[in-house]
């Protein structure tokens, strides 16, 4: 993994996106991590979409089902964990 700033990330641009395909970057601005390139592929675009997708679907039900008067996830996650405490 290597540390890239901002300036050689907008001069080199084409440079930096070429290394990328061989190894992580990261790209600081003043110092300070700012963004992550890494190497992308059709089916991990594909994969990523897909997954973000299911995630904000989660979210959103979950705030619809907890704002309705359910429970939410970390509550019944804790109930979990200290249910299974109680078993071993």
């Amino acid at each position: 993994m290597k540390m890239i700033n901002s300036r050689e990330l907008n001069i080199n641009t084409a440079q930096v996106l070429k290394q990328a395909r061989k190894d992580d970057l990261i790209i600081t601005v003043k110092g300070k991590p700012a963004a992550l390139i890494q190497a992308f592929t059709e089916d991990d675009l594909e994969d990523y979409v897909l997954a973000k997708l299911v995630r904000n679907r989660l979210k959103r039900r979950a705030a619809d089902f907890e704002s309705a008067g359910g429970v939410s996830v970390d509550e019944m996650i804790g109930a979990a964990e200290r249910e299974r405490g109680r078993q071993v």
